[in-house]
């Protein structure tokens, strides 16, 4: 007889809770996972041996005015439109501050050379996206089950190793860094029939919406 094709099995990833007649499931509601990535690469420069003298003061304050405005973002109490104009504006002040005043304004060069290695522009909006995902901006979010925003390495495609090879071996997934991500949890089991002991399993997430902020683009990306 001919080898079946292999079987995939999908299923969304719920949390499994013990119970007197086995198991229950229970959906989780959306998560949103916040980063600090913007105010690391600010403390981190301020380690930099490289970084000029005229420049390690301005860089002080800026990671003054950084905690200020993750405070308002963190503690804003409005709704709908007025709380997105209030983070909106907050971050267009905050990356003006940044781009114009830190960076393009130095009397050295040295943080417009670097922006590039130093990532200190695109990683405010890395940082930012995820507090616009609020259920009191978008009051359908609070329906979504099993669904996390924030930085993610999202399922990108799946491909197949020798015939001769055990399948749990031979089974490649691709995944992808995304910079931000609206991602839902899945599980997936591949075998070549239904009793065979031979089978791969793994747990990941599909992106449905996804990002990659970036300040230059590489010259291998057309």
């Amino acid at each position: 007889m001919p080898k079946e094709l292999p079987r995939l099995h999908f299923s969304k990833s719920l949390r499994r809770l013990p119970s007197r007649t086995g198991f229950d499931f229970e959906v989780t509601t959306m998560q949103v996972e916040r980063n600090s990535t913007h105010g690391d690469k600010l403390k981190v420069l301020l380690s930099n041996s490289k970084l000029p003298r005229s420049d390690r003061e301005r860089v002080q304050s800026t990671v003054a005015r950084y905690d200020r405005w993750i405070e308002l973002l963190s503690n804003a109490q409005e709704d709908g439109d007025e709380l997105l104009n209030i983070l909106v504006s907050s971050l267009n002040d905050y990356k003006m501050h940044v781009d114009l005043d830190l960076i393009f304004d130095s009397d050295d060069d040295f943080l417009y050379r670097q922006k590039g290695q130093l990532k200190l522009d695109n990683t405010i909006l890395e940082e930012f996206l995820p507090y616009i995902f609020d259920v009191r901006i978008v009051k359908g979010l609070g329906r979504l089950a099993n669904v996390n925003c924030g930085p993610q390495k999202s399922f990108a495609g799946l491909s197949f190793g020798s015939p001769f090879i055990p399948l749990k071996d031979s089974v490649l997934p691709k995944l992808k860094d995304q910079d931000f991500a609206v991602s839902k949890s899945h599980h997936m089991r591949i075998y070549d029939h239904a009793r065979s002991p031979d089978a791969f399993e793994m747990s990941f997430v599909v992106s449905h919406f996804a990002t990659e902020i970036k300040t230059n683009l590489a010259r291998i990306i057309h």
